[in-house]
């Protein structure tokens, strides 16, 4: 039951049936979907990945070293930076090549961080570059090269389950198109589709 309950949990189409519970107090119901099979062997697959996480393969980041020596960290992903998909480290060292399905795998109750997002923030420090900071750099590195796999990989896989293409919501078919009503995402999906805005996961 527990492979089943964490895929539904990662369903596109259940966390945006849930969107207007802000706060997320409310115990999940959740819902009995056709193929139970299916639904859990792709739990099995996202908790594989999530809770081995630090074994996945890291991610074939490239990263570039300007020979200045860092004075100034920075851990830090804006917009702009996610846009071309890199990582600033510091004001020396720059990790690039992040696909975008990599920031899409949101983490936490309320999914307002990617994976890559919150360990940026988890490590960025509140005092100036220090020796503490240097000796941790390579394994935040590192660190940073393996949630980016994991995130791609937990993003195949919900892909799996729905995902957007020419503006319009795919479902995976064990939902029937009365659910697909009932929930007004056609309503939802044509308002997106001038936008291009993608489901926030």
């Amino acid at each position: 039951m527990l492979p089943y309950a964490y895929a539904v949990l990662h369903d596109p189409v259940y966390l945006y049936e849930r969107k207007d519970d802000p706060t997320r107090r409310e115990l999940p119901h959740l819902p009995l979907y056709r193929y139970f099979g299916h639904w859990a062997e792709l739990g099995r697959k996202l908790l594989d990945l999530h809770a081995n996480f630090m074994t996945a393969a890291p991610y074939p980041l490239k990263r570039n070293d300007s020979p200045k020596p860092p004075n100034e960290i920075m851990l830090r992903a804006n917009t702009q930076d996610r846009e071309q998909g890199i990582i600033q480290i510091d004001n020396r060292t720059t990790l690039s090549g992040i696909p975008e399905a990599a920031w899409r795998h949101k983490i936490g109750n309320r999914r307002s961080h990617s994976a890559l997002k919150s360990v940026l923030n988890e490590y960025k420090p509140r005092t100036p570059l220090n020796e503490s900071y240097l000796d941790q750099k390579e394994r935040i590195i590192d660190l940073l090269t393996r949630i980016c796999a994991v995130s791609v990989e937990t993003m195949e896989v919900v892909n799996g389950m729905a995902y957007w293409q020419d503006g319009n919501l795919i479902l995976f078919d064990d939902r029937e198109q009365d659910d697909f009503m009932k929930l007004s995402l056609e309503n939802w999906a044509e308002e997106d589709r001038k936008a291009r805005v993608s489901i926030q996961w």
